[in-house]
Formats: structure tokens, sequence, C-alpha cells
């Protein structure tokens, strides 16, 4: 399905009304959703964690988990560095504990061994986007885990001009400090936990038909669930010009 006629189902289903007879100036708040499979929900694609709630110490570098991470251009590798240096925590080292068997705790080290080893593509353009720090407290607090996403609202006309067979890129514009607006992090829609951290600077979203949603596709969506203000969700969408759109990457 293209991301424009899956957005326009979520959309009719969440309020039963055709996207297309709203003014085109209506604002809508759209989920970027990274590397989530074709034909996949959202609520399908969570980050697992091996304790009762989710901490640094004690996620399983799935894919769910690692996207993000490779979406704001950081490392696995540079991300245990800064867990140890700043919160003396190997988050690739759990050790057993009463709600984590020594064979959770085992199964886990081998899986971020495994993850460590593999080859990670990061954006490195998007690295500031978001602070080490803010990655922290999204962790952290996103208690049950949650989807990869970045969150960010834009008017009607925008959404059914877009090219998604481009990269694209938000830019925050709020007049919150530091002109922040649009938010990234995990968001649980199957129980309405997790964090959002506010965007710093640019951030740009790779071409990617199955990463398009409608933000509140589901009863726990982030506008129902946060205390953010509106100016939180804005940001300016745009479509990259394909000399602008090449992928700073880099093999971590």
């Amino acid at each position: 399905m293209d991301p424009l006629t899956r957005i326009k189902a979520q959309y009719q289903k969440r309020h039963q009304q055709d996207i297309e007879n709203l003014n085109p100036h209506t604002r809508l708040r759209l989920a970027y959703v990274p590397e989530i499979p074709e034909g996949w929900s959202p609520t399908e694609y969570e980050s697992e964690h091996i304790d009762v709630t989710s901490g640094i110490d004690n996620m399983v570098p799935t894919e769910p988990f690692v996207a993000l991470f490779t979406l704001l251009g950081y490392s696995l590798k540079n991300w245990r560095t800064h867990c140890l240096n700043q919160y003396g925590v190997d988050v690739a080292n759990r050790q057993p504990s009463s709600y984590c068997s020594p064979r959770t705790a085992a199964e886990n080290r081998s899986n971020w061994a495994k993850a460590l080893r593999e080859p990670q593509n990061i954006i490195t353009k998007n690295s500031g986007a978001v602070s080490y720090r803010e990655l922290y407290h999204a962790v952290e607090n996103a208690s049950y885990g949650g989807t990869p996403c970045v969150i960010f609202e834009t008017d009607l006309f925008t959404l059914l001009s877009h090219d998604f067979n481009l990269d694209s890129q938000i830019t925050p514009a709020s007049s919150l400090p530091q002109g922040r607006g649009g938010l990234v992090g995990w968001h649980n829609w199957s129980n309405g936990s997790g964090h959002l951290s506010l965007l710093s600077n640019p951030l740009l979203l790779p071409a990617n038909k199955s990463a398009w949603h409608y933000a509140e596709f589901h009863d726990h969506g982030p506008s129902d669930i946060y205390d953010f203000v509106s100016e939180a969700f804005a940001g300016f969408w745009k479509n990259l010009p394909q000399e602008e759109s090449f992928l700073a990457c880099q093999i971590d």
C-alpha cells in the first residue's frame, strides 16, 4: 500500500471521515516509523526488554530498538561507550537479578555481542537532531518500550502534494526554546506509554513507503498521551531535491 493511501485509510477508520473532504489547511499529525516492514502496523513493531520495565541496562537490541539509533546517527558502539562513561552502566553486559534469570541475562549478553559485531549504516547527517542525553531519557522513561518513531504535524495540502519517493526533512519550526518542534522517541500505541523528545536540529528521513502512518490511528495516539503544547509537533516538512538527498551514512 502506498503511504498516502495508508494514511487516508487510517484517518477514515479513526474519524469516520474522508480526509480529502477536509480544509486544505487542516493540521494532521504523522508518524514516520524507521525500518518497519511493509504491511506491519506500528503496534507490531515494538522494542523489547528483559525486565519488568525497560531501561538502559535491559533492552534487547532488536530492530525496533536499533532503528532509532541508526536514524539519529548514533552507533550502538558509541551508545555503549556513552552509557559506560556517563552512567557506569554496560548496556551489553546485563547480569542476573530478581527479575532476570541467569539464562535470560546470558542470552541478552549474547544478543548484544552479535549486534555490536554487525555493520550499522548510521545516518551521520542526523547526529545532533537529538542528544545522547535525550536518548537516555527516552530509553529510561518509555517504561514498556514502544515503536521507534518521528511525530510531527503538517497541513493537508502539504501531505497531498508530498512525493514519498524522495527523501524528506523535518526542520523544527515552533516558537519553543531553540525553535524546537517535531518529536522523536519510542511510543507505545498498544498501551499509551512511551517517551518523545523535541528535535533540536533538522532531521533527514530516508524515503521508505512502509514508514508513513497517521499518528492518531489508535486510541493511544501521542496527542492523547503527552502534555506537549501544539507547537511541539510543528515542523517544516519538505521533500529534498535529489542533489540534496544523498544520505551521509557511515558503516560502524
